[in-house]
């Protein structure tokens, strides 16, 4: 995978890499707001799903400044929204680092709009499901990283790794910005902007069931944030240990595994390739219930991990497809905003489940992602059907 790509790209892999080591805020939202904020468990869910909510709303405005050149401003949103959310730590007023915990996601999302479009959108169509692959890897590896860095110092040492996770977060956010404007500056980069502003009404609305498809597909690989540890809480199981099995073999599957998935479904259509994923996460979460025992759970997560690694990169080069080329910052913010939006829907999902018996639960565990790949058929199962129809029309004439 390694010869393909130019020197900015892995300059910016480099320090994304960087950045993700040191997130701590971001994946351990909930504790702080319990700890720091004098939140309950429960409000501090309901924040965090306000926060990420936002924060997916936000991110077509995100992609439509950068569709329009503004850089600057895409970058000090980032800035801002990151020091006023790590700042609400300082102040200590359980108001400001709620209100700071809703900024912040804002600002750490958007960082990977951005980071998606610098190392994916603007890549050839050829090397883009490449190109996720090695994000989403840096992404899984930073977090293991990062969840071990918190596990052994932040008690101790929390200001300061906090005061760490703002250096990086705003560095990162330096570096892909001085990336994107050299490479404008000496013409290194594959995009035209456009200076016409971008109509949501063209663009979203009219392909709301693809997008809505999109989140159906992507809420599954959640499951193990809410609905998995929701699920063994109500049974009475050790949600902690089960829910930490599912985190390493999930990571650990998709550090070894991902360069092997991607470079077999590379070149594989879209629409099959979506099939194929749906069935393993289909598969994968509807045994979940069934078997909880250690082996059961492992088989399970090695399943639906095999479907999220076949579907999250062919997610984003179908986004772009549809979208346009030429509004590739807004593609760029969609497929972040559906991502965020997908995390928000899968604990409503989980509030499905807790009460209800075991058979329901792998049923509905087992129709979400099949859902989500009839949506985003739709198009081209009608699209052949009008293919089909117009061709016998011509040959009867």
């Amino acid at each position: 995978m390694g010869t393909q790509f130019s020197k900015h790209f892995y300059i910016v892999c480099l320090f994304f890499l960087v950045s993700t080591v040191f997130s701590f805020i971001n994946p351990l939202m909930i504790p702080i707001l319990v700890a720091n904020g004098s939140q309950s468990a429960q409000t501090a869910s309901i924040i965090q799903t306000i926060a990420f909510l936002c924060a997916g709303i936000f991110q077509p405005i995100l992609g439509r400044m950068i569709d329009s050149k503004q850089f600057k401003l895409a970058s000090f949103s980032i800035a801002a929204c990151i020091l006023f959310g790590l700042g609400s730590f300082c102040i200590g007023n359980p108001m400001f680092i709620t209100m700071g915990m809703v900024f912040f996601s804002i600002g750490f999302v958007s960082l990977f709009t951005m980071t998606i479009f610098c190392l994916v959108g603007c890549v050839h169509e050829s090397k883009r499901t490449k190109a996720f692959t090695i994000v989403y890897m840096i992404l899984n590896i930073g977090g293991a990283i990062s969840g071990l860095i918190a596990y052994l110092f932040m008690g101790k040492f929390k200001q300061q790794l906090i005061a760490i996770d703002l250096i990086t977060t705003i560095l990162a956010t330096l570096v892909i910005f001085l990336t994107i404007h050299l490479s404008i500056k000496n013409n290194n980069f594959n995009y035209t902007f456009k200076k016409e502003k971008i109509s949501f009404r063209d663009d979203i609305i009219p392909k709301w069931h693809l997008f809505l498809g999109l989140i159906f597909l992507q809420i599954p690989m959640f499951s193990h944030v809410s609905i998995f540890p929701l699920y063994f809480s109500e049974k009475g199981l050790d949600a902690q240990k089960l829910t930490s099995l599912i985190f390493i073999v999930n990571t650990a599957f998709i550090i070894v595994c991902a360069p092997i998935v991607s470079k077999i479904f590379e070149k594989m259509g879209i629409s099959k390739t979506f099939f194929i994923g749906m069935f393993f996460l289909a598969i994968g979460q509807a045994i979940f219930p069934t078997f909880l025992n250690n082996f059961g759970i492992f088989s399970s997560t090695v399943l639906w991990t095999i479907g999220e690694l076949i579907i999250l990169p062919k997610i984003v080069v179908f986004i772009y497809s549809i979208v346009g080329e030429d509004k590739k910052g807004l593609a760029s913010g969609i497929n972040t905003g559906l991502l965020s939006i997908a995390k928000v829907m899968n604990p409503l999902f989980g509030l499905l489940v807790l009460k209800s018996n075991v058979v329901a639960i792998s049923l509905l565990l087992f129709a979400i992602p099949i859902i989500g790949y009839a949506l985003t058929s739709l198009d081209y199962i009608f699209k052949t059907k009008r293919t089909i129809t117009t061709a016998t029309c011509v040959a009867s004439e």
